[in-house]
């Protein structure tokens, strides 16, 4: 391609790229033409090579042809940066200011020196919006919110991950932005240089297929994201280079330029599923490396599902623990991926621990998906905070790094011999299957969610309902997927409002979804499948109501609440044995899949139970030390295992020191929570599974464990006795899941005597009985609502004093419905008023937490005020979560979960002779010291160093305030002085807060306490024994 002669000298003047903060000798640029053109050529490889089938086929939809989408986004791409064409952008950079100056265009360099903080509210982006909307004006086509024409310009004005607010295109009226958007002169360019694009592009043929046909909005959204996205390849200058001379301006050739970039990415494709003819039961035999397997009734029944759904839809998988429900939604994901042309799976966890142990067999599977060709790769990205601690990733990040996982040959990137295996690093030795890899580019800031196979916590799922910058990129990244999320129960009321929000983006997207749980409240299952189907019936209904404002939504939803309240109230006593809720029987089959494909209503089925049943003795213990103790000593006299589960860390630690003290001389006895440092929480994880998980033996299956809630998801072990802490129904069936959960030989025959029948006690109450409401051991009523504590309390039989049999599974659903199932009181009679009352205060919070979530999320398509105007959907933007680790950051990943405030830190120590170290039992060699202060750490001990982060919230510091906290540990005085040299010594340290423990890993920090007007010291212990503990001074 030679040198543009189609722009005038003017236009062609124009930069757009320079070495902005680099050596000030260093002038290598690139022009504006230059880049646009660029990004055009990256935009069609992005199109043909990297989107989804699912996301390139809701685009045609939308713009009625291929041609039409693909014009649509050359011209985009090709024009996205335009709006540098002006004084306010170009004035940044001296030297090549002085170039524009020369072709008559004028920039009052005196003005911009007093007006800095104004000129840049002027982006680029927003002047861009302007001049296409005149562009389109000047052609006799209407630019009003909802047209064809205002919804293309949209996507230029929030190419940099916001939105065109109303207050931004005010700023565009002002009478002064004539100094950042320039004169007649300034517009002339800006307008030369869309008419070239629309010519490159032949726009023209692309308006007349488009035919007036207004942009919806999720159409915009995911142009948006491609735009972006080809952006920020076009602008890498590993990729593609700054001019160094005019020389470079005469032998620019894009097209080659953004084939050899392409070829350095070395972006996987999008997953191609190969639906194989074979049987379900051969299929799953397969696909988890069990021979001659067989599907269990729930699997077979979500298969079949997948396989003759009309449309992709939501489904939801109700079956007890260790039914297989993951193995299900893996194969049915498979399913749904092929025929509605997904290119990968999310898989969301709620917490990083779960998403960690989900991702070995993740792996697993992957490597047995069969692949056209052999060496054809899978993007893979574990999308949480701590993934380079996971050492199964940070193993499989080095072993496919572009420096020695891959060579060139022929032209292209292919894996070396050695290296194809399967995603597990086992070879398959039959079939082509695909390569697990982690992809560079993929890996970096806010583009990991674009891999083809992720795993991460429930969180990226909730944050894509949140204003914050770049939300497009979230939208892009899963509209293209099949969504699993596990463990659904466990969410709030207030994370509910950002999920059914997302939901409806992915039902308005065509996206499959899978949610996976065990105890899934039936309102809570209803709310899920209408939020999927009023989004999936707006992806095709262009029809609208008025978008109803934050309060009007929230109010109406109170009203109806409390309108459905009274009327079942007076018909709860009826004595009838049929559960109604909303006119409607409480559905309390189980194992249950429901589902809603498309906009169609909600069904469900239940499928036969597999025939897996047990039973367990539950029993109300006293709340003292004592009773706990002699339990023990009487249930694990003959040997065996026992785990003890707190609601609280000061509960857990409390109970660990009793226990340590009577049975530490004869008897393991071990603690784990959430307040260890990562490091010292994978080693007790990995100790527990090994002593407890499904292939311990007698041998190793000895010993006492007391543990927080961490246990009731993330690790697949095995009691032989259970005591717990009263909670939620729900979630106790979640803890007893780790009761008896594998077999142990015929009757349970390889567990000792005493204990081969499961037995659950449950403490933490001081008192039940049914003349009098239940008293509930102190501080477990700030951890779980009273209301459901008391029905669980009422519906477990928790006020007898023998034994109750529990029947698992059959009694999974009456529990959990009947808990739940909150407009029916379902207590003792003397309980009523109390149960009442905390039904008022449940409803307050409740309403409070929707309240507060809805500020900050975006509206669903079936809200939005014009199914083609995405308006100020991101007027409250907040910053993209997955950036440095500040303060607004912090906040913004808090926003869409209502649990304590925290923030991160890193545990280090000081030894005896002052120097800076890791904790002595995390590293007892030479390396564990970190500085000399000469050279730098080596990438071992950087990695540990992250391994010794802690995540702290106010109840881990005695509840003094967080800000008042960090502001202690961010003085200088309070940081070391090497540590201010290994930030900048080591960018993965950079913005990491360090708190320094001595030698016995003791230190204090000091707070402000506003309300009593003096300093408070909160003394600071930690050890691999117990974790993180505080306590205030009296």
């Amino acid at each position: 391609m030679s040198v543009n002669t189609k722009l005038t000298n003017a236009s062609k003047s124009i930069w757009a790229k320079s070495v902005f903060r680099g050596d000030p000798n260093d002038h290598r640029y690139l022009l504006l033409w230059q880049h646009l053109q660029d990004c055009a050529a990256v935009a069609r490889r992005v199109w043909n090579d990297f989107l989804p089938d699912a996301v390139k086929e809701e685009l045609i939809a939308d713009l009625g042809s291929e041609r039409a989408a693909v014009g649509l986004v050359s011209f985009l791409a090709m024009i996205h940066d335009v709006g540098k064409a002006s004084p306010a952008f170009e004035v940044q950079c001296d030297y090549l200011c002085d170039r524009v100056r020369e072709h008559g265009l004028r920039v009052d360099e005196q003005f911009f020196a007093s007006h800095k903080e104004e000129r840049a509210e002027y982006r680029h982006e927003l002047v861009g919006y302007q001049s296409l909307c005149q562009w389109f004006s000047r052609r006799g086509y209407q630019t009003d919110e909802g047209s064809m024409a205002n919804g293309i310009a949209y996507v230029v004005g929030s190419h940099h991950g916001t939105c065109v607010t109303a207050d931004k295109k005010r700023l565009l009226g002002k009478a002064e932005a004539k100094h950042y958007l320039g004169g007649q002169a300034w517009d002339d360019v800006r307008q030369d240089i869309i008419n070239w694009a629309a010519e490159e592009t032949d726009f023209e043929t692309t308006l007349h297929l488009l035919d007036g046909r207004p942009l919806r909005c999720r159409t915009q959204i995911l142009l948006t994201a491609i735009v972006i996205i080809s952006d920020w390849i076009a602008s890498d200058s590993w990729l593609f280079p700054l001019n160094s001379s005019e020389v470079d301006e005469q032998c620019f050739d894009a097209v080659e330029r953004a084939r050899q970039a392409w070829w350095r990415l070395n972006l996987p494709r999008p997953w191609q599923v190969s639906l194989e003819e074979s049987t379900p039961d051969a299929l799953f035999a397969e696909r988890f490396d069990i021979p001659g397997a067989h599907l269990r009734p729930v699997q077979r029944e979500a298969v079949r599902l997948a396989q003759t759904m009309s449309s992709p839809g939501l489904m939801i998988i109700e079956a007890n623990m260790g039914e297989g429900k993951t193995e299900a939604a893996l194969l049915s994901a498979e399913v749904l991926a092929g025929r509605f042309g997904c290119g990968g799976v999310y898989y969301g966890l709620p917490t990083q621990t779960t998403a960690n142990a989900m991702f070995h067999r993740t792996l697993g599977w992957i490597g047995r998906l069969p692949a056209p060709e052999q060496g054809t790769l899978g993007s893979v990205f574990l999308s949480h905070g701590k993934r380079e601690q996971n050492e199964e990733y940070f193993n499989l990040t080095e072993r496919t790094s572009a420096a020695n996982a891959f060579e060139m040959r022929n032209g292209e990137y292919i894996v070396d011999d050695e290296d194809r295996t399967g995603g597990d690093g086992v070879s398959n030795g039959f079939e082509p299957s695909i390569e697990a890899v982690v992809n560079s580019w993929l890996s970096g800031r806010k583009r990991g969610n674009l891999s083809d196979f992720v795993l991460g916590t429930i969180d990226q799922i909730l944050m894509m309902s949140l204003q914050c910058k770049h939300l497009v990129l979230r939208h892009l990244a899963f509209a293209g997927k099949v969504v699993i999320l596990d463990e659904v129960h466990s969410n709030t009321a207030y994370m509910n409002v950002y999920l059914e929000t997302t939901l409806s983006w992915l039902g308005a997207y065509g996206a499959p979804v899978i949610m996976l749980s065990a105890t899934l409240p039936q309102a809570r299952r209803e709310e899920f499948l209408e939020a999927y189907r009023r989004g999936a019936a707006a992806r095709t209904d262009a029809q609208h109501e008025p978008e109803q404002s934050l309060m009007d939504f929230l109010t109406a939803r109170k009203s109806v609440i409390q309108t459905e309240s009274s009327s079942r109230r007076q018909s709860s006593d009826t004595g009838s044995e049929a559960v109604r809720r909303c006119g409607k029987v409480l559905d309390t089959r189980y194992p249950l899949i429901s589902y809603a494909s498309g906009g169609e209503e909600p069904r469900s089925i239940a499928p036969k139970p597999s025939g897996r049943e047990s039973s367990v003795l539950v029993q109300r213990i006293a709340d003292d030390d004592e009773t706990l103790v002699q339990l023990l000593r009487d249930k694990l006299a003959a040997g065996g295992c026992a785990v003890v589960v707190r609601d609280t860390v000061q509960r857990a630690q409390r109970t660990y020191d009793v226990l340590k003290k009577v049975f530490g001389d004869v008897m393991d006895v071990s603690l784990d929570h959430a307040r260890y440092m990562a490091c010292d929480r994978a080693a007790i994880d990995t100790r527990l599974l090994e002593r407890f998980g499904k292939d311990s033996t007698p041998a190793t299956r000895q010993g006492i464990v007391v543990a927080t809630q961490v246990v009731e998801q993330s690790l697949d072990v095995d009691f032989d006795l259970m005591v717990t802490d009263i909670a939620p129904v729900d979630l106790i069936l979640q803890r007893a899941g780790r009761l008896h959960r594998h077999c142990r030989g015929e009757g349970e025959c390889n567990r000792p005597e005493p204990l081969r029948q499961a037995q659950l006690y449950i403490s933490g109450m001081e008192s039940c009985d049914i003349e009098q409401p239940p008293v509930f051991a102190k501080s477990i009523e700030s951890v779980y609502e009273r209301f459901f504590l008391m029905r669980t309390a009422a519906l477990m039989g928790l006020c007898d004093s023998e034994p109750v049999t529990l029947r698992l599974p059959q009694d999974i659903p009456q529990l959990v419905q009947g808990v739940y199932d909150v407009d029916r009181d379902c207590c003792p009679d003397a309980w009523h008023p109390n149960e009442r009352d905390v039904r008022g205060e449940l409803r307050k919070h409740v309403w409070n937490s929707e309240k507060k979530a809805a500020q900050f999320r975006i509206f669903r398509p079936d809200e939005a005020r014009s199914p083609y105007s995405l308006g100020d959907w991101l007027k409250k933007c907040m910053p993209d979560p997955d950036t440095a680790h500040d303060c607004t950051s912090r906040q913004a990943r808090a926003s869409v979960r209502d649990s304590d405030d925290s923030f991160e830190v890193l545990l280090l120590q000081k030894d005896n002779e002052g120097n800076l170290c890791l904790p002595a039992w995390v590293d007892d060699s030479p390396r564990r010291m970190l500085a000399n202060g000469f050279e730098p750490m080596t990438a071992e001990q950087v990695r540990a160093a992250l391994a010794c982060s802690i995540t702290l919230g106010a109840s881990s510091l005695c509840w003094q305030n967080l800000d008042a906290v960090i502001a202690f540990l961010e003085s200088p005085q309070n940081v070391p002085e090497e540590w201010f040299t290994l930030m900048q010594q080591h960018r993965e340290l950079s913005g990491q807060l360090p708190i320094v423990l001595d030698a016995a890993g003791n230190t204090t920090i000091q707070v402000y306490d506003k309300k009593y007007n003096k300093i408070v010291k909160i003394f600071i212990h930690y050890s691999m024994e117990k974790g993180w503990e505080a306590h205030v001074e009296d």
